[in-house]
């Protein structure tokens, strides 16, 4: 039986019984002990006391829980900076309908990093309808993207889909109903994009994307990531991920939800476009907390549906 998690009610804090080692996150382990048992990534952890060890050099790091010399878990979090330090170490935790206390943040005193967990379950999925682009440099502009959003907390998975309707039958998963957490990507030819009302400058569009609807879509436009690729050092799959990505995030975020910085900057400058050639612009840490809350909730409202067609 699906537990239902109360969206939006979070139990305040449950302080840490025991923790020690140096001050702050110089050294990515610390020993605590949970007074009650608790979940993470899906994992029950019972109560008792636990060596917690991370590397600290990644926005994304594994996460081990260790008790005695064994590693009883092991499991992907997201390292934020909230830019205050906490007062005291605590453990922010959602309460299912079962009782089930699943952990979301551990927070550490005199520390203004916190490790956020739970972001496993927190998927996406995107049906690609590629209109222009040949497979090789779509594959590679995937994974560019994946990586981009695996940062902001999410996982993905794509789904290839047939432009031409009479192919449907050879594409199984895109006859799968969609939910509230499946999008729709296309990469559109010059002449589709044409039927937008664009710039030259814009590089995609996404549709307004409510949270209980379905079947939500984003558009890259090729010809204008090709026309930039001659006037930067990024290559076509580097953009063309990066701007999957960008759109993407309008459907999570919202239309009006460019910054100054990272990946939803409304424009791309010199600078960024010599980033993008060199690594990745990525969401802020405001936005990728909105994204993973926005899919969370999605996902939610996907699971409720599933379960209440199945009574």
């Amino acid at each position: 039986m699906l537990s239902r998690v109360r969206l939006g009610t979070l139990v305040l804090f449950v302080a840490l019984v025991h923790t020690a080692g140096v001050p702050g996150f110089a050294k990515s382990a610390r020993t605590v002990a949970f007074a009650s048992d608790l979940v993470i990534s899906g994992t029950r952890l019972p109560a008792g006391r636990y060596v917690i060890r991370w590397d600290a050099h990644t926005p994304r790091p594994t996460v081990e829980f260790v008790r005695g010399k064994k590693v009883v878990l092991s499991t992907l979090c997201t390292l934020e900076d909230r830019g205050e330090k906490y007062a005291s170490d605590s453990v922010l935790y959602d309460t299912a309908s079962d009782g089930t206390a699943t952990i979301r943040e551990i927070r550490f005193g005199g520390s203004s990093e916190v490790l956020v967990f739970g972001q496993g379950h927190l998927k996406i999925t995107l049906r690609m309808y590629n209109y222009s682009i040949s497979r090789g440099p779509l594959a590679q502009a995937k994974s560019e993207a994946t990586i981009i959003l695996n940062h902001a907390g999410l996982e993905v998975a794509w789904v290839d889909c047939p432009i031409d309707a009479t192919e449907l039958k050879n594409y199984p998963d895109c006859q799968v109903p969609m939910g509230t957490a499946d999008f729709v990507t296309k990469i559109l030819t010059a002449r589709s994009a044409d039927r937008f009302f664009t710039n030259q400058e814009v590089l995609g569009q996404a549709l307004e994307c409510a949270r209980e609807w379905i079947g939500c879509s984003a558009y890259v436009f090729h010809r204008d990531i090709q026309e930039l690729t001659r006037y930067c050092d990024a290559t076509e799959p580097q953009l063309l991920g990066h701007a999957l990505a960008h759109e993407i995030g309008h459907l999570l975020l919202g239309p009006n939800s460019h910054t100054p910085i990272g990946v939803m900057r409304a424009h791309w400058r010199r600078e960024d476009l010599q980033t993008i050639a060199r690594g990745y612009l990525f969401f802020t840490d405001l936005q990728s907390r909105r994204i993973r809350d926005e899919v969370s909730a999605r996902n939610t409202i996907q699971l409720n549906e599933l379960a209440r067609a199945k009574e």
